[in-house]
C-alpha cells in the first residue's frame, strides 16, 4: 500500500492515530519509574565463624585476623569488614560490580582453606551471599493444623532434617534464617543406687 497516498486520501484517519501514539506514549512515560541516583548494590559475602564461649577479644585474635590475612588478596574485593562478638565472629567482603557472585564464592572458600589452624572447639566457617544486614523478602511460618494439640515449638527438628533442604533448593534462595522452636534432645536420667551396685 502506498502510504503517501493513503495519508492523503485519509488525514483523519492518520491524525486520530498519531494523536493515540502520542497520548499512550505520554501516559507511559508518566508511569516509567526513573532514579537521578540509581541505587547499585555491590556483591558481598559474609563469613560466619563460630566458636562456642570464647569472648570478642579471643574471636579477633584467633580467627578474624587469621582469615583477614588470606582473604585480602582475593581478585575483585574493594572493601572488607569484620565484627567480633561473644562466641561468633564475621568477616564481610564487598566486591567490584560484576564480579560474579559464584566464583567469588568459590575464591573465598580457597582462601579460607588457607588458614594454618584454628582453636579447638571451632565450627567450620559458614560463607553467605548475603551481607550480615539483608533482610529476609520472605517470611514463612510454620503452624500445626486440625485439632493437633502440640505446638509448633516442638518440631524444628523435623523442619530441619525434612523441610530446610527443598527449601534451600530453590532457585533464587541465598540463605535460610530460622527462629523460634527447641531441638529434639534426649536426656539420661541414672538411678544412684544401681551405679553402687555395678561399682561406678
Amino acid at each position: 500500500m502506498n502510504t503517501i497516498k493513503f495519508s492523503i486520501e485519509r488525514p483523519v484517519t492518520v491524525i486520530v492515530g498519531i494523536i493515540l501514539v502520542i497520548l499512550f506514549g505520554l501516559i507511559g512515560l508518566s508511569r516509567m519509574p526513573y532514579q537521578l541516583s540509581p541505587t547499585v548494590i555491590e556483591p558481598e559475602i559474609t563469613v560466619t565463624t563460630t566458636w562456642p564461649g570464647a569472648t570478642p577479644y579471643e574471636v579477633e585474635r584467633e580467627i578474624i585476623e587469621e582469615q583477614e590475612k588470606v582473604l585480602k588478596g582475593i581478585t575483585g574485593l574493594i572493601e572488607m569488614e569484620s565484627a567480633s562478638f561473644n562466641s561468633q565472629g564475621t568477616v564481610t567482603l564487598r566486591f567490584s560490580i560484576g564480579t560474579d557472585v559464584d566464583d567469588a564464592l568459590l575464591r573465598v572458600s580457597n582462601k579460607l582453606d588457607e588458614v594454618p589452624s584454628y582453636p579447638e572447639n571451632v565450627d567450620k566457617p559458614i560463607i553467605s551471599a548475603t551481607g550480615a544486614a539483608t533482610s529476609p523478602v520472605v517470611w514463612m511460618v510454620l503452624k500445626t493444623v486440625g485439632d493437633s494439640q502440640q505446638s509448633p515449638y516442638r518440631y524444628l527438628t523435623y523442619f530441619e532434617n525434612n523441610i530446610r533442604q527443598y527449601l534451600e533448593r530453590i532457585e533464587g534462595v541465598a540463605d535460610l534464617f530460622v527462629g523460634g522452636g527447641t531441638e529434639k534432645e534426649m536426656h539420661i536420667i541414672v538411678q544412684p543406687e544401681n551405679l553402687a551396685a555395678y561399682g561406678l
